[in-house]
């Protein structure tokens, strides 16, 4: 696999959280706790995810489904990672693991938007 570089060029980070995806469907922002240390007070603007181990699907406006011929959500293989530059869409993304009991650990870095200057 070749190796990726992400630059990400706005925002101060939160804190890195590791995250199964596992045979049922889940929310980002439900399975991760999207917080800036004790300031939530920004808004959110992004999440950067690495997928360590199995790929995974991941939905945006629907549940991500696993098998049975319909399969919802975009496959992101293991070692990829990606960058959602829409916080709100970051929060509200479903995902599972994208072959049944092979659970998918994945790295996951909220951004927020950076204090003014």
């Amino acid at each position: 696999m070749t190796a990726r570089t992400i630059i990400i060029t706005n925002g101060i980070s939160g804190i890195t959280q590791r995250v199964a995806a596992t045979d049922t469907v889940q929310v980002l922002g439900t399975a991760a706790t999207l917080t800036l240390a004790a300031n939530t007070s920004k808004s959110r603007i992004g999440v950067l995810i690495t997928v360590e181990t199995n790929p995974i699907r991941l939905a945006f406006g629907a549940d991500a489904v696993q098998t049975g011929g319909s399969e919802v959500g975009h496959v992101i293989a293991a070692g990829e990672s990606f960058y959602i530059s829409n916080g709100y869409e970051a929060i509200n993304a479903s995902f599972i693991n994208m072959n049944a009991q092979a659970n998918g650990i994945l790295q996951v870095t909220p951004y927020f938007e950076a204090p003014n200057a």
